[in-house]
């Protein structure tokens, strides 16, 4: 696990490399990084779904596995507007489709999995 999902890993999330972001607040609680447009979900929707307590929250409650289902869980990084759909494994097949500003990853010019510069501290 990298040090970004570490910190940021919204703890609903299914485990495996696609989540989304949360944050922990003063009190030792979380809140997400959603901010409730509902692209991620329709986009994906057997793959997330929304918070019991809190709507405005997403998460994933499955990991795709499916080709189909990767591509959904690509798709809703994509549309997420403030990038808190994210993808921290190392997978090739997923990094050459994925935009690396939600990786914590990318593939090299010459094939080799190097880490993104986009970390978390920076978003």
């Amino acid at each position: 696990m990298i040090l970004e999902e570490m910190n940021n890993r919204f703890p609903e999330n299914a485990p495996g490399g696609v989540y989304t972001t949360g944050t922990r607040n003063m009190n030792g609680g979380w809140f997400g990084g959603c901010l409730d447009c509902g692209l991620p979900e329709a986009m994906a929707p057997e793959l997330m779904t929304y918070c019991e307590d809190n709507q405005d929250d997403s998460y994933f409650i499955k990991q795709p596995t499916t080709p189909i289902e990767i591509g959904q869980a690509i798709t809703a990084t994509e549309v997420y507007c403030i990038e808190a759909v994210r993808y921290g494994r190392r997978d090739k097949k997923i990094l050459c489709r994925i935009d690396p500003s939600v990786a914590g990853y990318k593939t090299s010019k010459t094939g080799n999995i190097i880490p993104s510069k986009n970390k978390w501290w920076q978003l």
